[in-house]
C-alpha cells in the first residue's frame, strides 16, 4: 500500500521535473551543453588589446566569438607571456591565438599551424612630434636620432643600425610611455607603434594635433587568428567567421570603440 501511495504521489512530480528541465534546455542550449571548450591565447598587454584586468580588445573579441558560436564552442581567454605561449605551441596544445602575424611565429616541436584570413591590416608607424617631424625613408633617414623602444622588443630594419651606434635607442616599459616621452620632448626624437595601438593612445591623451606620423611606416603586416592543431569543426567555424568579419556590425562597433582603422 505504501509503495502504491508513493507511485501516485511522487511519480507525477518526477515526470513534471523532467519535462521542465527539457523545456529549459530547449530554450537555453548552454544549460544542457556549454559547447566544446576552446583555449584562446593572447600575449599582448598594451592598450587597446588589454585595458585593466578584464577589459580591452582581446576580451571583446572573445565575447564576439562566443556570440557567433551560439553554444557550439565555448571560447575562454587566457593571457600569458610570449615565452609561455611558445611552450604551449611546441607541446602541441590545441588552442587559438589572437591578432598574430605569420612573420612572427614559427612551428616548433608538435606545433601545427593553421592561419585564418586576415582580421586586421596593420603597420608599425614612425611617430614623432609635430614641431620636429621625422619622415622615414629607411634606416639612414633616422641616423643620429634617439629612438624610444620597449624593453626586449626587436625592430626589424633598425636593429642593425642601433647595434652599430648609428641610432641611439632608449627603452621604457611600454609603448604608452614611449609615446608620452616623445610628445612631451623628453630626450627622444621618435618611436614606432602599431597603428592598432596608436589610434587608441592618441585619443586617450588627446595627442592627435601634437604628433607627426611618417607617410612611410617601418613595416606593414596583417593580423590573423592562429589555430594550433585544430579539429575540422573549429577550423571551419573560424574560417567562416573571419571571412565575413568585415561585414559584422558588432565587429565594426568594436573597431570604432578602440579607434582601429
Amino acid at each position: 500500500m505504501f509503495t502504491e501511495y508513493l507511485s501516485k504521489r511522487l511519480y507525477p512530480s518526477i515526470i513534471f521535473c523532467l519535462l521542465a528541465v527539457g523545456a529549459i534546455s530547449s530554450y537555453f542550449p548552454s544549460f544542457a551543453s556549454a559547447g566544446q571548450k576552446i583555449n584562446v591565447w593572447c600575449y599582448y598587454c598594451d592598450p587597446p588589446f588589454a585595458i585593466g584586468t578584464n577589459e580591452g580588445l582581446k576580451q571583446d573579441f572573445v565575447t564576439l566569438l562566443n556570440e557567433e558560436a551560439k553554444g557550439e564552442f565555448s571560447f575562454e581567454l587566457l593571457s600569458m607571456s610570449r615565452k609561455r605561449l611558445d611552450l604551449f605551441l611546441s607541446e602541441g596544445k590545441s588552442g587559438i591565438i589572437l591578432f598574430v602575424s605569420p612573420i612572427w611565429m614559427k612551428e616548433q616541436g608538435k606545433a601545427k599551424f593553421v592561419w585564418s584570413p586576415p582580421i586586421l591590416h596593420d603597420r608599425n608607424e614612425i611617430v614623432s612630434r609635430r614641431d620636429n617631424p621625422v619622415d622615414y625613408l629607411g634606416p639612414k633617414s633616422v641616423y643620429g636620432l634617439t629612438m624610444a623602444g620597449v624593453f626586449g622588443h626587436k625592430y626589424k630594419g633598425l636593429d642593425e643600425a642601433i647595434a652599430q651606434g648609428k641610432i641611439t635607442r632608449k627603452d621604457a616599459a611600454s609603448m604608452d610611455l614611449n609615446l608620452r616621452t616623445v610628445v612631451e620632448n623628453r630626450g627622444k626624437d621618435f618611436t614606432t607603434i602599431p597603428n592598432s595601438v596608436l589610434g587608441y593612445l592618441l585619443h586617450k591623451y588627446n595627442y592627435e594635433d601634437r604628433v607627426y606620423i611618417s607617410p612611410a611606416p617601418l613595416t606593414k603586416y596583417t593580423r590573423h587568428i592562429l589555430l594550433n592543431n585544430p579539429d575540422p569543426r573549429l577550423k571551419k567555424f573560424i574560417f567562416d567567421f573571419t571571412s565575413t568579419l568585415e561585414n559584422n556590425k558588432e565587429w565594426k562597433k568594436i573597431k570604432d570603440k578602440y579607434k582601429l582603422q
